[in-house]
């Protein structure tokens, strides 16, 4: 099952359909149809993921519980959140995210930004 199919039936269960996810979360009309073409950013599988109450994991992959449980949400939201983060920002930024992630010093953590 692709990821569109995973999205087109968890939101029938809760009466939604592609185009009220899309106008609920402000995306572009007709966008998440693309998303087996091309992968959405971060932030928007994020958001389809919380609305439908399911993991952005299962949504890639198709793979695991589907249904987030309460121990692993909030980690799996901090780390998303993390990655988005990281992506936007600068050297600088990223090589102190790397240090809080990885509890490294600077010139570690500059070494697996290298990586």
């Amino acid at each position: 099952m692709s990821m569109t199919e995973r999205i087109k039936n968890e939101a029938s269960t809760i009466g939604h359909t592609f185009a009220s996810i899309e106008r609920e979360l402000n995306l572009a009309n007709g966008s998440i149809r693309k998303w087996d073409v091309s992968t959405p950013s971060g932030d928007k599988l994020l958001k389809v993921a919380q609305l439908l109450n399911v993991t952005t994991d299962w949504l890639l992959t198709g793979e695991g519980d589907p249904k987030p449980s309460m121990q692993n949400n909030d980690s799996e939201d901090g780390l998303v959140s993390l990655i988005i983060a990281f992506h936007s920002a600068d050297k600088q930024k990223r090589k102190a995210i790397l240090q809080a992630a990885l509890g490294t010093t600077g010139e570690e953590a500059a070494a697996h930004e290298a990586i």
